[in-house]
């Protein structure tokens, strides 16, 4: 049943997403890493950073996208052909994940197909953002490395679980840590505050045997830092600048709500989980997520990230609950069962209309209206040597990087960009609306640059008004649109 179900789920996810999901919205990490796999796919050993014109590497070049774009080459595959494949090799790894974990915490042949359900269909609200399992998510980033990360999380987890009760090795977990925290220093720092909780609390292990899985652990970071690429220590070291913009504010309420109902019931399930005390653990990273998720408001604004991984720790309790009453259906009262089975799907029906009636219709909607922005600034920049630096403005950043440009600056940080804050600073000044024509022109001169780029709908304060874009196509030699995104010549064509 769990297979044909995470074929049914996950797959139909892998699917959708390499068809081509939402391609108007700029914002989408897929442009990003587009640029990556564009880069990677053209020299594999020598790759120039894929944002900026800069000698630096890129944390993205990482494990994953490494060996995808080794398949690309060796098998002729476009980008967005090798992002495809993505989606079902990281969907395929957490399928994987979540039924050698549901077998191994839960110890019953129910736990893997009621963790998939909890895990993707356990959410009340639409929610889209990486790091989520939920439906929106994997259909719309199925490639992305954090999936990937969260399918080699489950994994650690099994293989900890393997090692602290049936004494094990546990050899797996040096490579495996050494991919994940070369893969995704965040992810892989949060699967190990999971994997640590559970080698420090696990119910009825001699404490020498929790020390040798604390140095696998160790082992595995160490091993990391042997990546070509980048050191993963150094990406940390350098975190770049600790802004984020335009990332969602997930204290909200519609994102409360979709964050933690009903994922606050699994409380319940790790309070009374399946296997006396292996709850504990699960409690102890869930209290870790949930302060570090709330020290986001006073100033910790990584403590973000952190919400994605306190999600699925409820949703295990979630599980466990179901677990429960699957294994032993004449166990629980009628009006239990009824109660457990009424909320699971009601949540479920009450999710799937959302996204039928209102999410993905304004989402189709703003599609047929604006297109592929990455097929728009490639028409916007075909006549531009594929060198030529462009300004672009916020997340209009990423179809243009996409395209095969390099840009000023990005909008998101990346570790490897040593000057990101000031080179964010002056794609700031180059869209002043308030700048002289004189003055732009000298700016723009200072940076070698000649075309900027917005999207009409990621403006300073929301979208752009007349008002704010009066001045700029005033000053302008020339303006042209495509879809959503609009190109600007500040310099006229000059040697």
């Amino acid at each position: 049943m769990f297979w044909a179900a995470a074929g049914a789920i996950l797959g139909g996810c892998a699917t959708h997403a390499a068809n081509g999901h939402w391609l108007n919205q700029p914002n989408r990490d897929l442009f990003q890493h587009t640029a990556v796999l564009r880069v990677l796919i053209d020299d594999i050993y020598h790759p120039a950073n894929p944002y900026v014109a800069d000698n630096e590497g890129s944390r993205h070049f990482h494990p994953y996208w490494v060996a995808m774009a080794f398949l690309a080459r060796s098998f002729g595959w476009t980008v967005r052909q090798t992002i495809g494949v993505g989606g079902f090799l990281t969907l395929g790894t957490l399928a994987t994940g979540i039924f050698q974990f549901g077998r191994r915490y839960f110890r019953s042949n129910w736990g893997p197909f009621a963790l998939l359900v909890t895990l993707t269909l356990g959410w009340s609200l639409p929610l889209s953002h990486t790091g989520f399992l939920s439906i929106p998510t994997l259909a719309e980033g199925a490639a992305y490395p954090a999936v990937l990360l969260s399918g080699l999380s489950l994994i650690s987890w099994a293989i900890i679980i393997d090692t602290l009760e049936f004494q094990k090795t546990g050899w797996l977990l040096v490579p495996l840590v050494a991919i994940m925290f070369a893969t995704h220093q965040l992810g892989a720092g949060l699967g190990l505050i999971v994997g640590t909780s559970m080698i420090l609390l696990w119910p009825g292990v001699v404490w020498p045997r929790r020390g040798w899985l604390l140095l696998l652990l160790a082992g595995g970071l160490l091993l990391s830092t042997v990546w070509p690429y980048h050191n993963s220590f150094d990406v940390l070291r350098r975190a770049g600048n600790p802004t984020w913009k335009g990332s969602p504010d997930f204290f909200l309420p519609y994102y409360l709500v979709a964050i933690f109902v009903p994922a606050l019931i699994g409380i319940v399930g790790l309070r009374r989980p399946i296997v006396a005390g292996t709850g504990r653990p699960l409690l102890l990273a869930l209290a870790l997520c949930i302060g570090a998720f709330v020290a986001c408001e006073f100033g910790f604004l990584t403590g973000m990230r952190f919400a994605p991984m306190a999600a699925t720790l409820l949703q295990i309790g979630l599980a466990s609950t179901l677990v429960r009453i699957l294994n032993d259906p004449s166990g629980a009262s009628d009006r239990v069962k009824l109660t457990t089975v009424s909320v699971i799907f009601g949540f479920i029906l009450f999710q799937l209309l959302m996204l039928v009636l209102f999410y993905y219709p304004k989402e189709r909607r703003d599609e047929d209206r604006f297109g592929d922005v990455q097929a728009a600034a490639a028409y916007l920049t075909k006549d531009l040597p594929p060198n030529e630096i462009i300004a672009a403005y916020d997340v209009a950043s990423w179809p243009v990087v996409a395209a095969g440009h390099r840009v000023v600056s990005i909008p998101w940080p990346e570790p490897m960009i040593v000057d990101l804050a000031e080179r964010q600073r002056m794609t700031e000044q180059m869209f002043d609306p308030l700048l002289s024509k004189l003055h732009r022109q000298a700016l723009f001169r200072q940076a070698k640059v000649r075309v900027m780029i917005l999207d009409l709908r990621f403006g300073p304060n929301g979208h752009w008004t007349m008002q704010s874009l009066g001045p700029l196509i005033a000053q302008a030699h020339s303006f042209r649109r495509s879809g959503s995104l609009v190109r600007f010549d500040v310099i006229s064509d000059e040697k």
